[in-house]
């Protein structure tokens, strides 16, 4: 006998033509045939649920059940006594995926990453029109990027190695520049200045960040030219970006390689300088080696996914050093645990040695030789790469990015802009233990640890258009690794200022 809490799905792949007959007896029941619908639901509905949605009387509709399948009559009495299991039901549906046809791309097989060709496809939809990504992992980093570009996306994991997110484009973005004359509160010392004061929401995609924000906050003269409505550090590196598409933030410290691939899709944006260089580090609690050679055969934890520039560069870097990369087994972030690999959470599990090595970038790598003084630092990134490049003796990390319109329509404000964070920086690197008595709570951690990842951390103010050519050494390498894509040479004129 069928029961109130069989499982639609185990039923209808049992008795398929039970669907049309459903259909026949209810027009409600049209939404089995929606394949995205059947898709997410069907795993969890029982027939109970189903009955409540087509707003049928469940004893009824399971005599119809059992008569129409040949199980013969419905016994109410002793579907009573069947146990019910109680299932986690996933969120609720959104009502743009339900009736809808879903375009797929499947990137699961692509030997690069696939970020360009997910904002092209993203990029050519109309309002109302969507696309189903298929990809192997959680696209996360993904996510707030395209979200930002006005679309909703609902995730539907089928298993551990296949993951369907549904992009629904609801709305088409016009991204404009914030900025009033001035600042019109009785109590803004500014408020006869001769000078336009901009608002603007500065941001970080790391941590790292914090020391030199926290003395910018202070500047008088950066006050007299911006009104820093929000600074904002992000945990979660990904949610910068989507900030940086939507137009919600003005000025950007931001990783290179991340900021250019959006710049090649499609956000106009301006690097105005770069700030810290060779930033990642491998470091383990049980080995003392000074390369690659000495891992082989062991497990490296590295920050976000295959997918990302940590991977890439490290496989590039094993190459250029003879070494097989398929010799080291992987795991991004901490293993079982859900999402892509926080820094931090990589760091945690190495200090309490969990994991043995791990590739960090700053602060986190400071920070986790300070907690745990069996964790060294084997070598870093930079000096692997000055080993094989003439043309390139340090790697560019992170710097500064400006919206476009602001760079051409306040000129002067960039240049104040870049001279107080030139003084910022070197007023950090002469007085680590003062910066760090500003710094240490947004980080929480002690002033001491603060101003260990101070000393160690490679921050150098430099003007981007006076390292043109460097950077574009460096771009072209990670072009060559299909980080990015460079299109007509558009990143030396239109990104680089």
């Amino acid at each position: 006998m069928i029961s109130k809490n069989d499982k639609i799905a185990s039923l209808l792949e049992k008795y398929p033509e039970l669907r049309e007959k459903l259909v026949e007896r209810n027009s409600r029941f049209k939404r089995l045939n929606n394949p995205v619908l059947f898709k997410v639901v069907s795993k969890w509905a029982k027939i109970k649920d189903v009955a409540r949605v087509a707003k049928e009387d469940i004893n009824e509709l399971l005599q119809f059940i059992n008569t129409t399948v040949g199980e013969g009559e419905y016994k109410s009495e002793l579907d009573n006594l069947t146990e019910e299991v109680n299932e986690e039901k996933p969120k609720e549906l959104p009502e743009w995926m339900l009736g809808k046809s879903f375009e797929i791309l499947d990137v699961r097989k692509s030997l690069e990453d696939p970020f360009d060709e997910i904002m092209a496809k993203a990029d050519t939809l109309k309002e109302g029109d969507g696309f189903e990504l298929i990809q192997t992992f959680e696209p996360r980093p993904l996510l707030p990027i395209i979200e930002a570009r006005g679309f909703e996306y609902y995730t539907i994991k089928e298993k551990d190695d296949e993951y369907h997110v549904f992009f629904h484009r609801s709305k088409i973005l016009e991204v404009k520049l914030n900025q009033v004359e001035k600042c019109e509160h009785d109590d803004n010392p500014y408020a006869n200045s001769t000078v336009k004061r901009l608002d603007v929401v500065l941001q970080a995609a790391t941590p790292i960040a914090i020391p030199i924000f926290s003395l910018m906050k202070r500047s008088k003269k950066l006050a007299e030219y911006f009104n820093f409505t929000e600074i904002k550090v992000w945990d979660e590196t990904e949610k910068h970006l989507g900030w940086m598409v939507s137009g919600k933030a003005d000025i950007s410290f931001s990783a290179i390689i991340a900021s250019s691939k959006l710049f090649a899709t499609g956000t106009d944006l301006k690097l105005v300088s770069v700030d810290v260089w060779d930033n990642f580090k491998v470091l383990s609690n049980k080995y003392n080696v000074d390369s690659f050679e000495g891992l082989k055969g062991t497990n490296i934890n590295l920050p976000l996914l295959k997918a990302a520039p940590p991977y890439a560069i490290t496989s590039y870097l094993m190459q250029k050093s003879g070494i097989n990369p398929e010799d080291f087994n992987y795991e991004y972030g901490i293993k079982d645990k859900k999402g892509f690999g926080r820094p931090e959470d990589i760091s945690k599990a190495l200090i309490h040695e969990e994991i043995e090595t791990a590739l960090l970038r700053e602060p986190e790598a400071s920070f986790s030789l300070f907690g745990n003084p069996n964790v060294k630092e084997l070598f870093d990134y930079g000096s692997i790469w000055k080993k094989y490049h003439n043309d390139l003796k340090e790697l560019p990390n992170a710097g500064i990015i400006f919206k476009s319109e602001i760079v051409k329509n306040y000129p002067e404000h960039v240049k104040v802009f870049l001279e107080e964070l030139e003084k910022a920086i070197d007023y950090t690197n002469k007085n680590p233990r003062k910066v760090a008595g500003y710094s240490y709570r947004e980080f929480n951690k002690s002033i001491d640890a603060v101003e260990f990842f101070i000393k160690r951390a490679n921050f150098k103010h430099v003007r981007a258009k006076n390292i043109k050519s460097d950077l574009m050494t460096y771009l072209n390498y990670m072009n060559e690794l299909g980080l990015i894509k460079i299109k007509n040479n558009n990143l030396t004129e239109d990104f680089i200022y």
